[in-house]
């Protein structure tokens, strides 16, 4: 595994954090809300759901990221 930097880290405990929130979170809010891109967000979720197993997905219905 490739090491990352803290600021990485600490977006990732934000996204988790949110997640824990509120069960669902629309993925431009989070980019928005923490000032990146929304492809970043994008590839958070993918390194989450890849390289910790956390059980993160997508409702096309609800056109939100899920836990």
């Amino acid at each position: 595994m490739k090491n990352i930097n803290s600021a990485v880290i600490k977006r990732l405990l934000f996204i988790d954090k949110k997640l824990n929130n509120n069960k669902y979170v629309k993925t431009g809010n989070l980019a928005e809300e923490y000032g990146v891109n929304v492809r970043t967000i994008y590839r958070d979720f993918e390194f989450l759901k890849n390289v910790y197993d956390a059980p993160v997905g997508y409702d096309n219905n609800k056109n939100v990221s899920v836990i």
